[in-house]
């Protein structure tokens, strides 16, 4: 393949009588992702999505499921709380009431605290 490309550079200087100019590389799928959370940020959304996953494993057991998924549920959600700032938690309450906790958590902490 490096020859083809050499054989179109000496057509493309011949025609043009100088040396083209590469274009840089497009970006990489790195720099078009917002940059990963880390630290406090991403221990407060894997406590979020854990809630979810409990809740959601928990609750298909019949019977005592959903009782033993609110209560891991609330446990979990209690450690996240008192890792969060005031204005954190206040984001983190409206945003639950219409989206998973995983969701909910990240979306707070994107936008940041209004």
């Amino acid at each position: 393949m490096s020859a083809l490309v050499e054989a179109l550079q000496r057509d493309v200087e011949r025609v043009s009588g100088r040396a083209p100019e590469l274009a840089p590389n497009p970006p990489g799928l790195g720099r078009l992702l917002p940059p990963l959370p880390t630290g406090r940020h991403a221990d407060l959304i894997a406590m979020g999505a854990a809630v979810d996953v409990t809740q959601w494993a928990l609750g298909a057991v019949p019977v005592v499921g959903d009782i033993l998924a609110d209560i891991v549920g609330d446990n979990i959600e209690a450690d996240m709380m008192q890792r969060m700032t005031p204005a954190e938690q206040n984001r983190y309450r409206e945003d639950t009431r219409f989206l998973p906790s995983g969701v909910a958590v990240w979306q707070g902490l994107r936008k940041g605290a209004r």
